[in-house]
């Protein structure tokens, strides 16, 4: 392993890209929950015009607003506990990964893009894991893992964010990008992650022990 391969193809620190891309799938899970919002304080309105209460409706906008914020943003703050990244196994199959500091995720969740928008796609309960590191098959699940929401079925050409998150401890790792091509360009033994110092971002691979020296970023 060359001593400069680190600096060359790593990406840069995430905080601040991994807030920024939060902060934009909060915005479109916002976007998607403005007409259930708006709903309930049409109805929070005709009920204080109905009771003749004055009150109501400030106190229905407070508690429905906090209900609002916390739905939209769906797993938490945009705090990052940790890095996640997509790798190979030993057959060859795409391969989630994510290394962490502190508590272990008990999740991991896959977006897609569609029409300018990020979806879910798809949301995984994780087992109880230990350590720093962990894996999972994304063609094949895993025993101890178990799909919630969505599915595991990729398409060809389609592009997917995937990150692992706490719901424990309200974080949510830097995502890693990939499509059902990206297991061609991926070396055993490599893991690949999004390399923000460019834009648009480029995959940057690293070696396990790269990929959990970046990780320590994210503490």
């Amino acid at each position: 392993m060359q001593a400069d391969r680190l600096l060359v193809r790593s990406p840069t620190p995430y905080p601040a890209a991994g807030h920024n891309a939060f902060t934009n799938r909060c915005e479109i899970k916002a976007d998607l929950k403005k007409g259930w919002l708006n709903k309930l304080l049409t109805a929070s309105n005709v009920l204080a015009r109905i009771q003749g209460m004055k009150n109501v409706t400030s106190k229905c906008i407070t508690v429905l607003g906090l209900a609002y914020v916390t739905v939209a943003c769906g797993y938490g703050s945009p705090a990052s506990g940790g890095l996640t990244g997509v790798t190979v196994n030993a057959d060859g199959q795409l391969t989630m990964v994510a290394s962490w500091c502190g508590n272990a995720p008990d999740g991991v969740v896959v977006h897609r893009r569609a029409a300018g928008e990020l979806l879910e796609h798809a949301d995984i309960k994780a087992p109880s894991m230990t350590g720093g590191i962990m894996s999972m098959n994304l063609e094949e699940m895993p025993a101890g893992w178990s799909l919630q929401e969505g599915s595991l079925d990729f398409e060809d050409g389609q592009t997917y964010l995937i990150a692992a998150y706490s719901l424990e401890t309200h974080t949510r790792f830097a995502d890693a990008y990939f499509t059902t091509q990206s297991k061609q360009k991926i070396a055993q033994g490599e893991v690949m992650i999004p390399d923000h110092s460019t834009t648009p971002a480029k995959d940057a691979f690293l070696t396990e022990g790269e990929f959990v020296a970046q990780a320590e970023h994210q503490c």
